[in-house]
């Protein structure tokens, strides 16, 4: 009544993804007739959703990963390429899935929090990407995330991004500052003249 949409799931069998597609569809029809301010609710609680979807997903890539089900097709493969050819993805996002995958197993408050929907797939991989990039980083990224879990609910991807990289600069001083003299040392202007 009223507009309300009560949806029971029957727990006897499996939940499946069509259960979720039903929801979300429903949800999707009830979108037009909201307040701003339930928009607002509502936006708030899909971004946590979006974030336990995310992990799911990261779940299924590890078990794709441990399975070894991509060497059923091609025994040359790798997971990697599974990935790419099975799921379109390109080279970048599969080597992405498969990080968050190895993380979620190495580092149990990463993956509770996106499980708990406290932290998005972009701000675990930003976090990911930058704690492990080198072995210093990796030898003490163990000791930080629980911070990181901590200060990425309460920060935007860019400002994460800044604390990230100062993170970085105390423990790993020498690679930020050997990539910034690189960087200054492969200054060159070239110019070529075309035609007239």
């Amino acid at each position: 009544k009223g507009g309300c949409f009560v949806v029971t799931i029957q727990m006897l069998s499996p939940v499946t993804l069509d259960d979720v597609d039903l929801i979300v569809d429903a949800l999707l029809d009830q979108a037009q007739h909201l307040s701003g301010a339930d928009a607002s609710t509502q936006l708030a609680r899909v971004t946590a959703s979006a974030a336990k979807l995310s992990a799911y997903r990261v779940s299924l890539v590890a078990k794709i990963q441990s399975s070894q089900v991509w060497r059923d097709t091609d025994p040359n493969a790798t997971p990697a390429s599974f990935l790419r050819q099975e799921h379109v993805v390109d080279q970048r996002e599969a080597k992405a899935d498969l990080r968050a995958a190895e993380s979620f197993g190495r580092f149990p408050d990463l993956e509770r929090a996106c499980r708990d929907g406290l932290l998005s797939r972009e701000k675990m991989d930003l976090i990911v990407s930058i704690g492990l990039r080198t072995r210093e980083r990796e030898a003490v990224f163990g000791e930080f995330v629980a911070l990181f879990v901590d200060i990425a609910q309460r920060l935007t991807l860019s400002q994460l991004r800044r604390s990230m990289d100062m993170w970085a600069d105390q423990v790993d001083p020498v690679t930020l500052a050997g990539d910034d003299h690189d960087a200054h040392q492969r200054r060159e202007l070239h110019l070529h003249h075309l035609g007239d």
